[in-house]
């Protein structure tokens, strides 16, 4: 018997293969539809996105009640066609028509937070078989929807010279859209030097200083040679900036950049501080400040000097706490005497200057009582402690001499007499001597142990 043998497959083998091949191609056919439907959908989102955007930002009040062609306000990545209404004072709607079933449903399964409302078709509010009519709904009074905008671009040109747009977004490589130099680098937590305005602007949250600085608006140290609309920049972010001009001659629109601690004023050039009460407010400080004795704030108001409560007085920008013994700064006698209204015990020492057509001086302590015109102490220090007027405390004896205080004060000495030439009061020692002295004086320093005797020399007064 002969057998021959036959090339091929058989009848059942060729359906089977060709069954395969039917499910894979119907699969693949469905897996590219899905896909285009998604496409399509994240496309048209984008148009609708963007159309909201610039309606929003500059063409809302002049927007009719009935729908106004807008496809030439941009330029749309689909080819559905768009209109805008006002609905009302404060809300607007995009409508996309021609919108294929399939993206139709793809869009009523999302949510977006740039739009209010999403409705197919109207009152139906359904995806239907033919070309449909998608509204979506906006609020003109929300900004929220502007971070979703941020880097959206046209052109490579919209992307500073770091960045390149691909799909109406803005791409950076390894994240790094500030030009620095020579090269790209990240947005700053602090400040990047030698950087260029444009590329700055593509990060969020950060003002140029036209020093050739990109500085984060998260730093709250003030910066310096800014324009007000860049140190603005910041506000738009949700930051507290407001900006002081007129510092430099040569150009006045340059000045500083503040974080503020209370509110900006409407023109974004003053801070009104509101600090709570036990706590200051200091433009040096950029923040709300506890209290503390001992202490001064610089660059602050009267106002905010009263939220330290009694016990502090404020002049020249300056809040001190009347704890402190002396302040360099010279002040008028009112401002001074505040101190005694919380139960200190200032008084008033007049040094001949004048400020603003008043007299000021300085606010020293009174180790002793206050004159009844607040402008002299008269020392009460215990015997064997002189009463030093320069120092504003009491001192042991046992000092050379000791300036700026009081015979009845030397006195409190064993072994001093008090020099009416100088005056001041000098110790009994030996070999020291003095030409204007009172005889008690001189004698009482016989009774420390010297031997010192006197001899009148002044006819006009013989003691």
């Amino acid at each position: 018997m002969i057998k021959k043998f036959v090339n091929g497959r058989s009848m059942v083998e060729m359906l089977g293969v060709l069954a395969i091949i039917g499910v894979l191609t119907l699969v693949g056919m469905w897996g590219y539809n899905k896909a285009m439907t998604i496409h399509r959908t994240n496309n048209l989102f984008e148009d609708v996105r963007f159309a909201g955007f610039i309606i929003r930002d500059g063409k809302f009040d002049n927007l009719p009640e009935e729908e106004l062609p807008i496809d030439a306000e941009f330029k749309p990545r689909t080819h559905y066609e768009f209109t805008a209404y006002k609905e009302s004072d404060v809300t607007f709607a995009v409508v996309a028509d021609q919108v294929e079933e399939k993206v139709c449903h793809e869009v009523m399964k999302r949510k977006v937070q740039w739009s209010e409302e999403i409705r197919p078709n109207g009152l139906d509010n359904i995806c239907k078989a033919e070309p449909n009519a998608v509204t979506f709904f906006f609020n003109a009074e929300l900004n929220n929807e502007k971070a979703d905008f941020w880097g959206d671009c046209e052109t490579d040109d919209d992307c500073g010279e770091c960045g390149s747009c691909d799909g109406r977004k803005c791409v950076y490589p390894d994240d790094k859209p500030v030009k620095s130099g020579n090269s790209c680098t990240k947005c700053p937590t602090i400040r990047v030097a030698n950087s260029t305005e444009s590329s700055c602007h593509q990060c969020q949250g950060v003002f140029f200083a036209v020093n050739n600085q990109c500085v984060s608006c998260k730093n709250n140290t003030y910066y310096y040679y800014t324009t007000k609309d860049e140190c603005m920049r910041c506000n738009q972010d949700g930051y507290n900036k407001y900006w002081i001009g007129g510092v430099y001659k040569d150009d006045p629109s340059l000045g500083y950049c503040y974080d503020c601690i209370g509110n900006v004023s409407a023109n974004g050039t003053a801070c009104n501080w509101h600090c709570e009460k036990g706590k200051i407010g200091a433009k040096n400080n950029y923040e709300c400040k506890v209290c503390t004795r001992g202490s001064s704030y610089a660059g602050t108001t009267y106002e905010e000097c009263l939220n330290c409560g009694d016990g502090w007085y404020y002049v020249d920008d300056y809040c001190f706490d009347c704890n402190r013994a002396d302040v360099s700064s010279e002040m008028t006698k009112e401002e001074c005497l505040g101190c005694n209204r919380a139960g200190f015990n200032k008084y008033w020492y007049h040094v001949g200057n004048i400020r603003d057509g008043k007299p000021v001086g300085k606010c020293l302590t009174c180790v002793g009582t206050v004159s009844a015109d607040s402008t002299y102490c008269n020392w009460s220090c215990d015997k064997g402690t002189v009463g030093m007027q320069g120092r504003y405390m009491c001192m042991n004896c046992g000092g050379s001499y000791y300036s700026q205080t009081t015979r009845e004060q030397c006195l409190n000495c064993d072994d001093t007499f008090w020099d009416e030439s100088v005056p001041r009061c000098q110790r009994c020692t030996v070999g020291n001597s003095a030409s204007k002295v009172r005889k008690s004086d001189c004698l009482r320093c016989n009774d420390a142990g010297y031997k010192w005797y006197w001899v009148g020399t002044y006819i006009d007064d013989a003691s």
